[in-house]
């Protein structure tokens, strides 16, 4: 990207950093490790934003105002610990939202919020620090990429993606 004069946006789950991820019900097909902290002051160094996921990835429909105010907080705090500077972006975790939850980031000295409303109902708030973002994954083509940037929606690969995120929640529910 960095020889295209492109540069991205990256939000690590704090919680995560330099560890597997366990969040997610993957049946043994994600072994890959998050980013570690050198990573990511690498790409802070190259121009990349670093936003934040949450510190612990749990969705917020589950937890309380205060849990949830202490999960962002201490998310930004060491992001911010990490790159000496203001973090200011915030990535909602499994694209569970409401304005309640809107308020508590905004509350925690985010900015702006980003957020995948295409996966439920296509519902976009015009609200001016809520963006909608598109989400690349190891197993985004550059296909889905391609459709992406002509706005366009690769259905199945987002869907899909949702789907695994909504199975997670569902059987971390039956499960715990």
């Amino acid at each position: 990207m960095n020889s295209y004069g492109l540069c991205g946006k990256i939000f690590p789950v704090v919680g995560y950093i330099n560890k597997y991820n366990n969040w997610d019900f993957n049946f043994g097909i994600n072994k890959s490790k998050h980013l570690n902290n050198d990573q990511i002051l690498e790409l802070d160094k190259y121009g990349w934003e670093i936003g934040s996921h949450s510190f612990y990835h749990h969705p917020y429909s589950d937890m309380t105002n205060k849990e949830i105010l202490n999960d962002l907080s201490c998310s930004k705090k060491y992001l911010e610990d990490l790159l000496s500077k203001e973090v200011k972006s915030f990535a909602v975790p499994f694209n569970i939202y409401n304005p309640i939850i809107f308020d508590l980031i905004l509350e925690a000295g985010y900015k702006v919020i980003y957020f995948n409303s295409f996966y439920k109902t296509g519902y976009v708030p015009h609200i001016n620090y809520l963006v909608q973002r598109k989400p690349v994954f190891k197993i985004t083509s550059l296909k889905s990429i391609k459709y992406y940037l002509n706005g366009e929606k690769n259905n199945f690969t987002d869907k899909m993606i949702q789907f695994c995120a909504n199975a997670t929640i569902g059987l971390k529910h039956l499960l715990y």
